[in-house]
């Protein structure tokens, strides 16, 4: 609050249950290729191709730098 920063300002990777609730309000939500399927169904989540553990983190940083570029 101090910064003026909200959960749309945040980017949010998540693979289970119990993201859920910051993954349908982050501003970009994220899951890797072995999350749980209702993860997986989140409105707008972008799946990515790694696994968590195996590059999923580095994965959804590169987007976003080259989406900035």
């Amino acid at each position: 609050e101090e910064l003026g920063i909200t959960l749309k300002n945040v980017c949010f990777v998540g693979d289970d249950v119990n993201d859920l609730d910051l993954l349908q309000n982050a501003g970009i939500a994220a899951c890797p290729t072995n999350a749980v399927e209702v993860v997986k169904a989140v409105p707008g989540i972008i799946h990515l191709s790694k696994r968590g553990g195996d590059g999923a983190i580095r994965e959804i940083c590169e987007m976003i730098l080259a989406a900035k570029e």
